[in-house]
């Protein structure tokens, strides 16, 4: 990953981060909430290409999966992505899938 790229996923990780934490306590909820993660795009779905080359796809799963590890880490949340690997997942099968774990809260990058 390039710095410029590696910086600009840095920033979104903290930023959404923070919103994360900002709208887990605003809603009352204590440690441990159950999180579902779901990156946009994969497989052939690229998204939009950055200015830098890279596609969505990309740059939304990197997000998820630090995002996922701050929030364990730091929130004892359980965090589950709705994809981990460059694959395509269908929006009906997400949306069922996210379902099934009866999250907390859902959050799509």
């Amino acid at each position: 990953m390039s710095i410029d790229l590696e910086r600009r996923v840095r920033r979104g990780v903290l930023h959404t981060f923070a919103l994360c934490c900002a709208l887990l306590s605003a809603s009352g909820w204590a440690a441990g909430p159950k999180i579902v993660i779901d990156p946009g795009h994969g497989g052939e779905q690229q998204g939009a290409m950055s200015s830098l080359g890279v596609f969505e796809k990309e740059i939304a799963l990197a997000v998820s999966k630090k995002v996922k590890q701050q929030l364990e880490a730091q929130l004892g949340a359980t965090v589950a992505l709705t994809r981990a690997s460059d694959r395509l997942v269908h929006l009906s099968d997400r949306v069922s899938w996210a379902n099934s774990r009866k999250p907390d809260a859902f959050l799509s990058i």
